[in-house]
């Protein structure tokens, strides 16, 4: 349920994340949930010259550009397995992506 224009609302999800979130958290609930979708993009400045990082910047675009998608039609996030590969998935991703001190096998 949510307050909205003086009147309570209910619902579960509008299939689409953008919209949930905006019912739901209003404007900065919004922004904080774009900036956990987009923030990742940034690793990509990062990525290393080996094939590793380049592999996994590749991936890291895809995963991100997938989890998107299905946003946009479906509920994104607050759902227990959704959350679970998409901390796991983007946070391989990035120590793969960005060297750091990654050691490197020759």
């Amino acid at each position: 349920t949510a307050r909205f224009g003086g009147e309570t609302i209910f619902f579960s999800h509008f299939h689409n994340f953008v919209l949930t979130e905006m019912i739901r958290a209003g404007l900065l609930g919004t922004l904080a949930v774009l900036a956990v979708l987009l923030l990742p993009l940034l690793a990509l400045r990062h990525l290393g010259n080996d094939e590793t990082s380049g592999l996994a910047g590749r991936a890291l675009a895809c995963t991100l550009i997938a989890f998107g998608l299905s946003g946009s039609t479906n509920i994104l996030f607050d759902h227990d397995i959704m959350d679970s590969l998409f901390t796991v998935s983007i946070a391989t991703l990035v120590y793969l992506a960005v060297p750091g001190k990654r050691e490197t096998r020759t």
